[in-house]
C-alpha cells in the first residue's frame, strides 16, 4: 500500500481507492484527484485528472507507476501535469468532445472568449506558467461503459456535460463512489462560463449524479465527502444555485424597459464582486452565463425578447 503523506485512503474497505488532494486545498490552478491502485506489486496507478501540482505528482511517480491518467474535461487546472505523466510512460483518455482542445490548445483562449483581448496576454502567461502543451495522442473515453481496471475495479464513465462538452464523472458502483471533478459542490455555484457551456446540460448533469445515491464523492476543488445524506444535501444545494440565479434575473428585468445581458452584468447576477487575480476575466464569463440563462428563460417563456433585449413576459 502507498505511504506518501498526501494519499488518504478513502474507506478501509476499498484499500486501492486514495483521495490526493491538489496543492493549496485544490484552489486554482490546482484541483484534486482520485487514485486508484491497479496492480499492487509492482505498484502501478489510474489517475483522475491531472493538476495536483508538480511537486506532489513527482512524489507519487517516485514511488509507483501511473500507468493511466483519465481527463474529466479540458480545463487548464485539471490537466497541466499532463507532460510530466506522459514522460514518465502514462497514457491520456478523455471524452471525445474535449479531445480536440487537448490536441490544439491555441483553442483555450477562443473558448474563454478572450482571444483578440486585451486579456490574451494574460491567459497566455498563465497558461505557459503552468507548462500547458498539445497532447497529441488522447485516448478516447466511451458514455456509459464499464471499464473494468486492474485488480477487478469497475469504473463506469458517466457524460456529465455543462461545465464543458465533454465533462465526465466517474463511478465506482462497487464502492459508490464519483469522482465528481467541477461538479464541484463550491459556494460559487455551477461554473458555465466558457463558450462550451451549457446551464441546462450543468442542470441535467447534477440531477443525473444526485440519482446515482453515492456514498462518497470528490470534487475538483472542495474535497471528499463522505455520506450519502450529506452528498444529496450539498447536490442539491449546488443545483439550487441554478434556480436562484434564474430567479435574479427576473427580478432585474423589467417589464418596460428590455435589457441586454450587458446590462445585467455586474448586478451580482453569479459574481458578488469582482477581485482577485482574474477581476478583469470575470465579467466575460459572467456575460456568457447570463446569456444561457436569458435564452433558457426565453424557450421556458417568462421573458419575451424585445429588440436586442429582454423584458418579463
Amino acid at each position: 500500500m502507498p505511504q506518501q503523506q498526501k494519499l488518504q485512503p478513502i474507506d478501509d474497505a476499498f484499500p486501492d481507492f486514495f483521495f490526493v488532494p491538489g496543492q493549496h486545498n485544490g484552489r486554482y490552478p490546482n484541483a484534486n484527484s482520485l487514485l486508484v491502485l491497479t496492480n499492487e506489486n509492482p505498484q502501478e496507478a489510474l489517475l483522475m485528472d491531472a493538476g495536483i501540482g508538480r511537486h506532489t505528482l513527482q512524489k507519487i511517480l517516485h514511488n509507483m507507476q501511473i500507468t493511466k491518467v483519465w481527463l474529466s474535461h479540458w480545463h487548464e487546472d485539471h490537466v497541466y501535469g499532463c507532460p510530466l505523466l506522459r514522460k514518465s510512460g502514462a497514457t491520456i483518455a478523455c471524452h471525445p468532445n474535449d479531445i480536440p482542445v487537448l490536441q490544439d490548445v491555441s483553442l483555450f483562449n477562443m473558448l474563454y472568449k478572450v482571444t483578440d483581448t486585451s486579456l490574451q496576454k494574460m491567459f497566455d502567461e498563465v497558461l505557459q506558467s503552468l507548462g500547458i502543451e498539445n497532447i497529441p495522442v488522447v485516448e478516447s473515453l466511451h458514455t456509459g461503459k464499464m471499464y473494468n481496471v486492474g485488480n477487478d475495479h469497475i469504473i463506469q464513465v458517466i457524460h456529465t456535460p455543462g461545465h464543458t462538452k465533454g465533462h465526465c464523472c466517474f463511478y465506482f458502483p462497487e464502492a459508490r463512489l464519483i469522482f465528481l471533478a467541477d461538479i464541484d459542490l463550491s459556494g460559487l455555484g455551477p461554473w458555465y462560463g466558457a463558450l462550451d457551456s451549457s446551464v441546462d446540460d450543468f442542470e441535467r448533469s447534477i440531477q443525473s449524479v444526485l440519482a446515482l445515491n453515492a456514498e462518497y464523492v470528490i470534487t475538483s476543488h472542495k474535497g471528499l465527502y463522505k455520506g450519502k445524506v450529506e452528498i444529496k444535501k450539498e447536490l442539491q444545494l449546488y443545483l439550487d444555485i441554478i434556480y436562484n440565479r434564474d430567479q435574479r434575473i427576473l427580478v432585474a428585468l423589467g417589464e418596460r424597459k428590455p435589457k441586454t445581458s450587458q446590462d445585467l452584468v455586474g448586478k451580482q447576477i453569479v459574481y458578488k464582486n469582482y477581485n482577485g487575480e482574474f477581476k478583469d476575466y470575470l465579467p466575460i464569463a459572467e456575460g456568457i452565463m447570463i446569456n444561457l440563462h436569458l435564452t433558457r428563460l426565453l424557450q421556458k417563456g417568462k421573458i419575451a425578447k424585445e429588440g436586442t433585449g429582454y423584458i418579463l413576459q
